[in-house]
Parts: structure tokens; sequence; C-alpha cells
């Protein structure tokens, strides 16, 4: 239940995992192993961000380093509004330079002040906004329970793809 320790432990598997990656590539290089891709799943990124201020600047160094080492890397978190809560502001501007040099960005349904502050980073069309924000409308209560079938959420299984603005 310690923010701070779990935090930690996240920290250090994701260091480790991609330390393990490098050691892949490294054995390739020399002609010890066989070239290979990997992809890497940074979930609940929000979690480590928020834990405590600087940790926004241990994630930043180690996407940085994955930029050319065959890695595919995805940086997971529930709302935007999770990078503007950080602590202090130099960490809030690192963590929203994470969706501004990300390749792409996927999305399920958002509010529209969600999709607002996105808009201030990618290009969405008027058609691209009204669907996604159609995808978040109407959602069943959380833990909502109806008799026989459940009701489907709008946006389940839906989700947009934006290429970075470069």
């Amino acid at each position: 239940g310690d923010k701070a320790v779990k935090a930690a432990v996240m920290m250090a598997c994701w260091s480790a995992s991609f330390g393990s990656i490098e050691a892949s590539h490294l054995l390739a290089d020399v002609g010890l192993g066989e070239q290979k891709y990997f992809a890497a799943a940074l979930d609940e990124l929000w979690q480590i961000l928020s834990a405590a201020p600087g940790l926004v600047e241990q994630v930043d160094s180690l996407s940085r380093l994955n930029r050319s080492s065959g890695l595919c890397q995805y940086q997971i978190t529930h709302t935007v509004k999770d990078l503007e809560a950080l602590p202090t502001e130099e960490d809030r501007k690192t963590a929203m330079g994470f969706i501004e040099r990300a390749g792409m960005v996927i999305t399920g349904g958002l509010p529209v002040d969600e999709l607002d502050r996105l808009t201030g980073i990618l290009s969405f069309s008027p058609a691209e906004a009204e669907m996604i924000t159609s995808w978040s409308a109407g959602a069943p209560p959380k833990r909502a329970r109806t008799r026989g079938s459940k009701a489907t959420p709008p946006g389940r299984g839906r989700f947009m793809i934006k290429p970075s603005k470069d």
C-alpha cells in the first residue's frame, strides 16, 4: 500500500527489463544471438509519476534511451489530468513532453474537457472529436448491474490512433 515503495518496485522492474533488452541487442551485435524487436508496456504510469517529485525525470530518461534500440514502448495512463497533477511545474512539463514526443497516441472515449487538453498537443478534426467524445457519452455507471444482459459501454473496443504532428 505504500505509494513510494510501489513506484520504486515498478521502476526497478522497468529498468531491469530495459537492461535485458539492451543485453539482447548487444549479444546480437556481436553475433551471439539473433536480432529481436521488443514492445514494452509501462502501464499505470500515473502511479510512478505521482509517487514523488522527480520520478518523472527517471521515466523520461528510460524513454529517451530507447528511441533507436528496436523497441516499441507504450506509456499507459488513464487521463492527461494524471500528468497535469504532478507535484512540480518541472515534472508537469516533462510529463506533457511524453505526449509531444510520442510517435502516436491511442485514445479511447474521452469527455470534452479531456479532449480539449489533448487538442493543444495533437490535431483532431471536428469529426474525430465528435467520435471520441461520443464513445464516452452516456456510459453506464462503473458498477451498474442489469438483469439479463449487461449494458455495453458505448466506447468499448473503440480507439483512435493519432500519429504525432511530425
